[in-house]
Protein backbone atom coordinates (compact mmCIF):
# COMPACT_ATOMS: atom_id res chain seq x y z
CA UNK A 1 0.00 0.00 0.00
CA UNK A 2 1.63 3.33 -0.92
CA UNK A 3 1.23 6.19 1.83
CA UNK A 4 1.33 9.40 1.37
CA UNK A 5 2.42 11.76 3.86
CA UNK A 6 3.92 15.29 4.44
CA UNK A 7 6.94 13.66 5.85
CA UNK A 8 9.11 12.06 3.34
CA UNK A 9 11.24 9.63 5.29
CA UNK A 10 8.17 8.25 7.17
CA UNK A 11 6.24 7.30 4.08
CA UNK A 12 8.86 6.14 2.31
CA UNK A 13 9.93 3.75 5.80
CA UNK A 14 6.06 2.59 5.93
CA UNK A 15 6.23 1.68 2.37
CA UNK A 16 9.26 -0.36 2.38
CA UNK A 17 8.03 -2.03 5.51
CA UNK A 18 4.48 -2.71 4.40
CA UNK A 19 3.05 -0.86 7.09
CA UNK A 20 -0.88 0.17 6.71
CA UNK A 21 -2.19 3.81 7.00
CA UNK A 22 -3.03 2.90 10.71
CA UNK A 23 0.57 1.96 11.26
CA UNK A 24 1.42 5.14 9.95
CA UNK A 25 -0.81 7.20 11.80
CA UNK A 26 0.59 5.27 15.37
CA UNK A 27 3.84 6.32 14.19
CA UNK A 28 3.04 9.74 13.67
CA UNK A 29 0.96 10.05 17.11
CA UNK A 30 3.80 8.59 19.02
CA UNK A 31 6.56 10.55 17.05
CA UNK A 32 7.28 13.20 19.54
CA UNK A 33 7.86 10.94 22.52
CA UNK A 34 9.86 8.77 21.12
CA UNK A 35 11.84 10.83 18.93
CA UNK A 36 14.93 12.01 22.05
CA UNK A 37 15.29 7.85 21.47
CA UNK A 38 16.14 7.12 18.18
CA UNK A 39 19.83 7.34 18.57
CA UNK A 40 19.86 4.99 21.20
CA UNK A 41 17.59 2.53 19.37
CA UNK A 42 19.51 2.95 16.17
CA UNK A 43 22.73 1.98 17.85
CA UNK A 44 21.22 -0.72 19.78
CA UNK A 45 20.03 -2.19 17.13
CA UNK A 46 22.97 -2.19 15.05
CA UNK A 47 24.73 -3.57 18.35
CA UNK A 48 22.37 -6.73 18.36
CA UNK A 49 22.89 -7.49 14.30
CA UNK A 50 26.73 -7.36 14.66
CA UNK A 51 26.28 -9.75 17.37
CA UNK A 52 24.43 -11.86 15.18
CA UNK A 53 26.61 -14.61 13.10
CA UNK A 54 24.54 -14.19 10.00
CA UNK A 55 24.45 -10.87 10.27
CA UNK A 56 27.39 -9.54 10.86
CA UNK A 57 29.39 -10.09 7.51
CA UNK A 58 26.45 -8.12 6.20
CA UNK A 59 27.64 -5.25 8.48
CA UNK A 60 31.48 -5.62 8.89
CA UNK A 61 33.35 -1.87 7.67
CA UNK A 62 30.04 -0.15 6.73
CA UNK A 63 29.18 0.73 10.39
CA UNK A 64 31.37 4.08 11.71
CA UNK A 65 31.56 4.05 15.79
CA UNK A 66 29.90 0.45 16.34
Amino acid sequence: MELHDSDANLSTFCNVSGLCKEDQEALVSIGNSITPFIPELTDRFYESLQSDPQMAPYLAGRLGGC
